[in-house]
């Protein structure tokens, strides 16, 4: 819960204005990641740009983020899997 309310099943992060994200930015990113997937969120990006693409692939961040070129796939993608974890009964 949130505020009284409860947490979203999924975040889409948009990167479409993001040209630059450097090692502390992934770190954040991360830790986000992670305390959202501890709250049974799971985190999508999508739109990145060429340099926020091979910073997260170098850092093997392509592993542990569902990554899109669009925000509607990303979303697509994020509710299909929600939908997937519900049906295997999942927390979500």
């Amino acid at each position: 819960m949130l505020n009284g309310q409860p947490l979203p099943g999924f975040v889409v992060l948009d990167f479409e204005h993001v040209s630059f994200i450097s090692s502390i930015g992934i770190a954040v990113l991360l830790a986000f990641r992670q305390r959202a997937e501890a709250n049974s969120v799971s985190v999508t990006v999508a739109r990145l740009g060429d340099q926020a693409t091979m910073a997260l692939r170098a850092m093997k961040m392509d592993r542990h983020l569902m990554m899109y070129p669009t925000v509607a796939e990303a979303v697509e993608a994020a509710r299909a899997t929600r939908v997937a974890d519900d049906e295997m009964g999942g927390n979500a």
